[in-house]
């Protein structure tokens, strides 16, 4: 089922699978409200339980390189087998679930500058695809349709592609950046948010609990300012917050 290859999990001969619901029907429900600004999701905590989820999350995660490096657990996704994806659910379930800080390294940018990446345990980075897959059914079906960042068969080709079919000019341009976009995010105003659609403490509280990880950077200091640049779709949600107001806006022409 995975892209690009086989997928295999050590499935530890012997030992019983339970079935869970499929992926599919859990996650289309979410989408089909998606539109409907009102409609608040509940329940939404207890997805975690599916292990069907992390089947499809690891197919989604286990063929990138970084996977090999290790997080502060020390662990990659080398020997990720049914038993581990199965305890990791029974934390969720039980509530006993501690993610790991993330290994914080730098990479370097064009500009001669270098920008800080998280490195979670490749089990966090599990729990991260299944809450992005939630998170994706809930919103993406209300972002404007001129929205092109980080969203699913979107891109800069498809913004200029629009862009070149669309566009008949203009008198105004907003451009905005936020400097240091990840490190700076308010984690309560990206919480209070995802509760404008979520009437599920449970899964506020667990998206807070992550926000507020702190990092191991290689110097040995732990950080805990920002947020993790795997965290696209609150992100999202809050420039979508962004553009949904400078599309209200009424420009006077200029004199």
């Amino acid at each position: 089922m995975a892209k690009g290859g086989s997928c295999q999990l050590n499935t530890n001969k012997g030992k019983r699978v339970r079935r869970m619901r499929d992926p599919v029907q859990v996650l289309n429900p979410l989408c089909e409200h998606s539109k409907v600004s009102a409609y608040r999701y509940e329940r939404l905590y207890r997805i975690l339980f599916n292990e069907e989820m992390f089947f499809i999350a690891y197919q989604r995660k286990y063929a990138n390189q970084g996977n090999m490096t290790p997080g502060a657990d020390g662990r990659t996704v080398d020997r990720m087998s049914i038993n581990r994806i199965q305890k990791l659910v029974a934390s969720l379930r039980d509530e006993s679930y501690q993610p790991h800080p993330a290994r914080r390294v730098y990479i370097p940018k064009k500009n001669g500058k270098k920008r800080p990446l998280g490195i979670p345990s490749f089990e966090d980075k599990l729990v991260q695809e299944v809450v992005y897959m939630i998170l994706e059914a809930i919103y993406e079906g209300q972002f404007e349709d001129t929205s092109h960042g980080f969203r699913p068969n979107r891109s800069c080709h498809t913004a200029l592609r629009d862009i070149k079919v669309t566009f008949k000019g203009t008198r105004w341009f907003i451009e905005g950046d936020i400097k240091g976009f990840f490190d700076n995010i308010n984690h309560s105003v990206m919480i209070d948010i995802l509760r404008e659609r979520i009437s599920d403490e449970r899964s506020c509280d667990h998206r807070e609990q992550k926000a507020n990880l702190p990092f191991l950077p290689s110097k040995g200091r732990t950080e805990f300012l920002g947020t993790k640049n795997t965290n696209l779709l609150p992100t999202n949600r809050i420039v979508w917050r962004a553009e949904s107001f400078a599309l209200r806006l009424r420009f006077p022409s200029p004199g």
